[in-house]
């Protein structure tokens, strides 16, 4: 069955506001954001310990030693280059890890078999809130999934769909306006 060229170009100006809100929300809760390999400190890691000092990971290896490794810079997460991973002597640890993927964000699978998860949130810029989540895989390497909110961030819900549905009704107009110039040239073709 062909749809009429009339029901097309109403459901081009929809399509585009559906794809706006899907782009709103997927930008909103992380899921462009990736898994980022941070490695071990030369041992095998065996757990995560906690958050030492609000921006430092504590990890235990197989040796039985504790090395730290700095994940903030400023209000924010940003990782060097080159992680430098600390020999560390357990002094205070925040202890509350969480196990489970994307309580409050949704994240894609994580691309290495879990064997631990330590998420925890942070305040980012003022009024935003940020979600930092390490991953141990069971080859003893650590992961990093992170994404942060600015105070504004859900304006994107009006923005994107908005965004879509000019999108939607430009591709329309032009459809019709390109079917109404050369009509005899396009059905003269069939598709």
């Amino acid at each position: 069955m062909k749809l009429p060229l009339k029901i097309i170009l109403w459901l081009l100006p929809v399509l585009g506001l559906g794809l706006g809100f899907a782009w709103a929300y997927a930008r909103f809760n992380g899921l462009f954001e990736t898994w980022r390999f941070l490695g071990n400190p030369g041992e095998t890691i065996v757990r995560i310990l906690g958050i030492q000092d609000s921006r430092r990971i504590l990890v235990a290896t197989d040796t039985g030693s504790l090395y730290a490794l700095e994940f903030g810079q400023g209000d924010g997460v940003a990782l060097p280059a080159q992680p430098e991973w600390d020999a560390e002597p357990l002094d205070t640890v925040d202890p509350f890890p969480r196990v489970g993927l994307g309580a409050y964000y949704v994240t894609w699978p994580a691309p290495f078999s879990v064997q631990q998860i330590f998420e925890r949130e942070y305040v980012y810029k003022v009024e935003g809130v940020g979600r930092v989540m390490f991953g141990l895989a069971s080859d003893g390497n650590l992961w990093m999934w992170y994404h942060q909110n600015a105070g504004l961030a859900s304006l994107v819900f009006y923005f994107y769909p908005v965004m879509g549905l000019v999108v939607g009704l430009v591709a329309a107009l032009s459809t019709y306006l390109v079917l109404r110039a050369y009509p005899k040239m396009i059905r003269s073709h069939p598709v």
